[in-house]
């Protein structure tokens, strides 16, 4: 489990490749993505994971339905 407000991004990377399933707690931050999640996605977008299950948890938190 990474989470990316304190990890090194070496870290994450690393745990990214080596998994065979990806799960993402996305929260929204006036009715967008938290900036972070969005790093998320595109930290698993730019390694090519060979994650064979990637899931994608939202929430209707902030209003504006995720």
């Amino acid at each position: 489990m990474c989470d990316l407000a304190v990890s090194y991004v070496g870290d994450v990377a690393r745990e990214l490749v080596d998994s065979c399933a990806i799960t993402s707690r996305v929260s929204a931050v006036l009715g967008g993505m938290h900036p972070l999640a969005l790093y998320g996605t595109y930290l698993i977008k730019a390694f090519n994971t060979p994650a064979k299950y990637e899931a994608v948890l939202g929430s209707f938190d902030w209003g504006g339905g995720t």
